[in-house]
């Protein structure tokens, strides 16, 4: 029995750091991941361009799926050419962007803080700020913490509590601060 090849995709995102190429191919109803790779972005100086990333992991992601990608002029091939060259359909993301701003709010720095910064490593993030009620560095008031807040302007707060049917006093404590912190701030400047 012969695979019938039905779409074969060019997906590329281009991120802050990296830009990203993959090759997804369609046989029997099935969509595949065939090869992927990835190269360097272009977007910030000196290139300032994203089509160099572009064109940088394409070239690099056609040498590992041993399939023509790009035409002498660096073009995509975006009609298939015998011999499984080219292809159907191609889709291009941006991801560049600044790092969301964050703080991070939890009860305890060595269990909920980290498990903050975890979370917010996942994603392209700036902590700006970060709170626990057992930081022994940290003797702010809640009048000063919640200046912090409102000075550091983060996109996104993060509130971690403790473990389920743990405390929830002080949890409760951290989220009205952060409730009277955001409204005594500015609209135009809230999360």
């Amino acid at each position: 029995m012969t695979a019938n090849y039905g779409k074969t995709i060019l997906a590329v995102d281009c991120g802050s750091t990296t830009t990203r190429a993959v090759l997804i191919e369609c046989a029997n109803d099935v969509y595949r991941l065939r090869a992927q790779a990835q190269a360097f972005s272009t977007a910030a100086p000196p290139h300032n361009d994203i089509t160099h990333g572009i064109i940088n992991a394409i070239d690099l992601l056609q040498k590992q799926a041993n399939r023509s990608l790009l035409d002498q002029n660096s073009e995509p091939l975006l009609s298939p050419l015998p011999a499984g060259h080219g292809v159907q359909a191609m889709v291009i993301t941006l991801s560049a962007a600044n790092p969301l701003k964050v703080a991070l709010v939890g009860l305890m720095n060595s269990v909920s803080l980290r498990a903050a910064r975890q979370a917010a490593a996942t994603i392209y993030t700036d902590p700006v700020c970060r709170f626990s009620l057992d930081d022994e560095h940290d003797s702010q008031s809640f009048e000063a913490r919640m200046a912090v807040l409102q000075q550091r302007a983060a996109d996104l707060i993060l509130l971690v509590g403790g473990i389920d049917g743990g405390a929830e006093a002080p949890v409760l404590d951290m989220a009205r601060m952060i409730s009277l912190a955001l409204h005594t701030m500015p609209a135009s400047t809230r999360p």
